[in-house]
């Protein structure tokens, strides 16, 4: 064979060798090539060569590439969708990149040596329909034909034809219950088997922690027509919400509302949770459509997992926290607790820029706690950073109450709530997820020595920001204290929009601006997976909710017009050119020593995941407590 294939023959030997390299990966091969695409590591491509032999590596570095590059980051999205969903989607993407790949080979190629190629290619099976067990219809029984003529193909339809009807559950009798049957799709031709079962059962419950609305409210929500609505979010923009009104409540009411005659109901419902901004997860029943709707906003700030049927449970489960007890989750195996399998259902510069802009935006007199956690007796270097920060912010809006809540913690601590964090974390199961979540939840108790600054009158040297002459003192209060905030501003998305971890260094230093993006794109698609969901639920079981400034939709829009350039400037050092357009913010609001220190990772930089083998860890974590 040629070094690089020119003939038909040899394009599709080429395409032979990589389809079955492929294919055994996806087969014979599966559980290694699944350990493989560890959800932990850099984006990887799956690969295969003409030699029969397949690879997970980290893409070519090469710009532009030798061949078409294969899809970017299989592995993230390994752990968040059910093993075979996942393994059926790699191999869509697989089977794009060979028909790209032969295509790449075969551009010069004639019309006629184009067919022929692909007449050859198409002799296969896909690999998608290999791995989902799916044949085309020619290759499967069809209806025979009537007497006298052709078989007669049928044609789909916006509703059921006028010589049937929808099947109901009494047409189901009991010799049939349980069985399986065949039926064709006209759609796509093709078969599928599908079980018939005894009916379904809908059971909704829910709790609240109300932090809108002049009444309190009894979830599940239902109004007069039998709606449903389970509700778990805020809503800030996109839905009318008179003064004191529940925003759950409104909600249900546009849901339920009859839509205008030239829009369907599935049509009114998509556009109206389309249009909502803010945090939310939700369950709605459509009674008169017999719907279940179930979904989380489009960057996936509230928890919500989900537990398809399958032989364990038949059942259909959504809920924001998986159920059942810790013990169990330690010891099943990945991605269930209690026998059941659970994943997180699709769609952290901890900085003091929240802070200052939370300052801006609260009344004068309304105090603003910042709780911190430290695993080094209160010693380590980054609880220095915390006070000196405290004294910026300080001396910045000096009218301001700033209370600094030093959460002094140990590993006994973390050793101690383990049963409590675990049953919190599932799905989400490694080392690193436990490191982040203890921090994180400790953290938000908000119980521990405070550090005071107290209120006084600006100066007339500290009216305008930059204009910093002076400390602040800092006062101890005595004994513990513990928060009564019931928001907490989180720093999510920061450093996933304007490149903040080393990672894009890495990436911009290899692909420069186009693999920056690309890698950046990558970050905020995964980020319900790898962090919103879980740590939504660390937080909310400490009886706070939630807030995340740089993922409001108004925020992310303005972020992606602004040339990449200007919010990050890679050739620059750590701590000054990754979030460049954030470390200028804190500077214009006078934050200029907190601008300029370099990201620490909660897991990393600070040492928690050393502690378990050194006793030493020293990490710091910042949530602003809001009233």
């Amino acid at each position: 064979m040629e070094d690089t294939p020119r003939s038909v023959t040899s394009i599709y030997t080429d395409f032979e060798g990589r389809r079955s390299a492929l294919l055994r990966a996806l087969t014979s091969d599966v559980q290694r090539f699944y350990d493989a695409c560890d959800p932990n590591r850099e984006n990887l491509v799956f690969h295969g060569d003409p030699a029969g032999v397949w690879s997970v590596d980290l893409p070519a570095e090469e710009v532009p590439p030798e061949l078409p590059e294969p899809c970017l980051g299989i592995n993230f999205a390994r752990d968040g969708m059910q093993r075979s969903d996942w393994l059926a989607l790699v191999a869509v993407h697989a089977d794009s990149w060979l028909v790209s790949v032969a295509f790449y080979y075969g551009a010069k190629l004639d019309a006629a040596g184009r067919q022929q190629l692909f007449t050859a290619i198409n002799r296969h099976p896909t690999l998608y329909e290999t791995v989902t067990q799916r044949q085309p219809a020619s290759n499967r029984r069809r209806t025979d034909p009537e007497p006298g003529g052709e078989a007669r193909h049928a044609k789909a339809a916006d509703r059921p034809l006028s010589t049937g009807r929808m099947l109901q559950r009494s047409d189901i009798v009991p010799q049939l219950r349980g069985r399986q049957a065949e039926l064709f799709w006209p759609d796509d031709n093709l078969w599928y088997e599908v079980n018939l079962g005894a009916g379904s059962c809908l059971s909704l419950t829910a709790s609240l922690l109300q932090l809108r609305g002049a009444e309190p409210v009894q979830p599940p929500l239902q109004d007069a027509a039998g709606n449903v609505l389970l509700f778990n979010g805020e809503v800030f923009g996109g839905l009318r919400v008179e003064g004191g009104q529940n925003d759950g409540i409104a909600l249900l009411d546009v849901l339920a509302a009859e839509p205008p005659a030239e829009i369907s109901q599935a049509d009114h419902v998509t556009a109206a949770l389309s249009a909502l901004r803010g945090p939310w997860a939700l369950v709605y029943w459509q009674a008169s459509a017999h719907r279940l709707w179930f979904g989380r906003d489009s960057v996936g700030r509230r928890s919500l997992l989900v537990h398809y049927p399958d032989t364990t449970c038949c059942d259909l489960v959504i809920t924001s926290v998986a159920p059942g007890c810790s013990s169990a989750a330690a010891s099943a195996p990945q991605g269930t607790t209690g026998g059941l399998a659970w994943q997180e259902l699709q769609p952290g510069l901890y900085s003091f820029e929240a802070g200052a802009l939370a300052h801006k935006a609260l009344p004068a007199g309304a105090p603003i706690d910042l709780a911190c956690v430290c695993f080094d007796g209160g010693r380590s270097p980054d609880r220095l950073a915390a006070i000196d920060a405290l004294s910026e912010l300080a001396a910045v809006a000096p009218g301001r109450q700033w209370r600094l809540i030093e959460v002094d913690a140990s590993l006994e601590d973390v050793e101690r709530h383990r049963p409590r964090l675990l049953s919190l974390l599932h799905p989400a199961d490694t080392v690193m997820d436990l490191n982040i979540g203890a921090a994180l939840w400790l953290a938000a108790q908000a119980v521990g020595r405070v550090r005071l600054v107290p209120a006084r009158p600006p100066s007339a040297s500290s009216t305008s920001p930059g204009a910093v002459t002076g400390e602040a003192p800092l006062y101890w209060a005595g004994g513990v204290y513990r928060s009564a905030a019931h928001i907490l501003l989180v720093g999510h998305g920061a450093d996933e929009q304007c490149a903040g971890y080393g990672r894009h260094r890495s990436r911009f230093r290899t692909h420069r601006w186009e693999g920056l993006a690309a890698e950046l794109a990558v970050d905020m698609a995964r980020l319900w997976t790898r962090n919103l969901g879980r740590d939504d639920r660390l937080l909310a079981d400490t009886g706070r909710e939630a807030r995340h400034p740089f993922l409001d939709e108004r925020l992310q829009l303005a972020l992606l017009e602004t040339p990449l350039a200007l919010l990050a400037d890679l050739a620059l050092p750590p701590g000054t050119g990754d979030k460049r357009l954030l470390r200028e913010t804190l500077r214009a609001l006078g934050l200029p020593r907190t601008a300029a220190r370099p990201k620490r990772a909660i897991q990393f930089g600070s040492r928690l995941g050393r502690a378990a083998n050194t006793m030493e860890t020293r990490i710091i974590v910042w949530l602003y407590l809001l009233y």
